[in-house]
């Protein structure tokens, strides 16, 4: 009987962070679950396209130990900030 391994939590976080480096509020921040970092992320970058928001260009996961573990950011100036 195959051993199923168990499900993590990762939490999404996606924001505009400007060239100074200021991350602005987050825009959108939810759970993340999947059976390990690279299936989280092969899930977030599936769907690339609603991964990155309007008005945001920095996308990250932090584990439960609120470290984090992956991002993916965008340049400032492809970012509309309206």
């Amino acid at each position: 009987m195959p051993i199923e391994s168990p499900v993590q939590t990762f939490r999404l976080r996606v924001a505009f962070r400007d060239q100074r480096g200021v991350v602005r509020p987050p825009v959108r921040d939810e759970i993340v679950r999947a059976a390990n970092l690279r299936e989280a992320i092969s899930a977030l970058l599936s769907n690339a396209d609603s991964l990155i928001v309007d008005g945001t260009n920095l996308a990250w996961l932090t584990d439960n130990d609120q470290n984090m573990v992956w991002s993916l950011r965008m340049d400032e100036h492809n970012a509309e900030t309206t």
